[in-house]
């Protein structure tokens, strides 16, 4: 019997995929997911770190924001001062001002801004007064421990997460410049300098170190040079880039500075 093209009635072979054949292109196809799952990743990472930039910005801004807001609306009369507190450390600042307190009063609230420094967070006090229900009868200072120093308080609330260093300085009305201690007469303050420091919250979870031994790695400026430039000048050091045992190299090169002035009109 004669068979065409090979095969009876001249149908052509079927020629089926050898195992050598099979195993290869799954191992091609195991590369190339491999490939793809690590791209996929590694944009997943970028993306994150990005957003985490993204949001540790927005959350310093967003503060610096909200204190603008207030000291707009401050009531700065030479019978309710403001008080400015310089501590070692983290600073602190009270006042009244034309803003509802959080539990809704109307009229004039005591504010304030202090950091935890057991949690590492920039907190803001606002209390009503009742000055509206009162104007003739209320007047009082604010006193050396505020409102916002106990804590949990209804009048206090979280403003900046990760906001673990916070500095206060002062441009006179005479041109200098003073950050080493509060001025005698707040009327001589032409601008209140805040500077703050903030840190990813993600990376954060990463050092061994408390909030606290964090903030003492950025101490309080001499009487010539403002917080911003000295701690820049920390944040640039190889040495202290290099990290610790309990603050690794990654986890201080994710602190960021931000500074703004905030013009007090009497």
């Amino acid at each position: 019997m004669t068979f065409l093209n090979g095969s009876p009635a001249g149908r052509p072979l079927r020629r089926a995929f050898t195992l050598f054949e099979l195993l290869l292109a799954l191992a091609v196809t195991t590369i190339v997911m491999a490939l793809l799952f690590h791209l996929s990743a590694s944009t997943a990472s970028v993306v994150q770190k990005s957003r985490a930039k993204i949001d540790l910005q927005t959350t310093a801004r967003s503060a610096m924001d909200r204190m603008s807001l207030d000291l707009a609306a401050a009531v700065l009369r030479p019978d309710l001062p403001p008080l400015f507190v310089k501590n070692e450390g983290n600073d602190a600042f009270y006042f009244y001002a034309t803003a509802d307190g959080y539990e809704g009063d109307r009229g004039i609230s005591a504010m304030g801004y202090r950091i935890d420094g057991n949690e590492g967070h920039l907190y803001r006090g606002a209390e009503g007064t009742g000055w509206a229900q009162q104007p003739l009868s209320f007047s009082s200072h604010l006193a050396s421990t505020p409102f916002v120093q106990d804590h949990p308080n209804p009048n206090f609330g979280l403003l900046g997460m990760n906001v673990f260093r916070m500095e206060i300085e002062f441009l006179m009305r005479d041109g200098t410049y003073q950050s080493v201690a509060t001025p005698a007469h707040w009327e001589d303050v032409q601008s209140l300098i805040v500077t703050i420091l903030s840190i990813d919250p993600g990376l954060f979870q990463k050092a061994q170190g408390s909030p606290g031994e964090l903030a003492a790695l950025f101490p309080d400026p001499p009487a010539d040079a403002d917080a911003r430039a000295l701690w820049a000048q920390i944040l640039k050091d190889p040495a202290f880039l290099a990290g610790s045992a309990n603050f690794s190299t990654s986890v201080l090169g994710g602190i960021k500075i931000r500074q703004r002035a905030f013009r007090l009109s009497p």
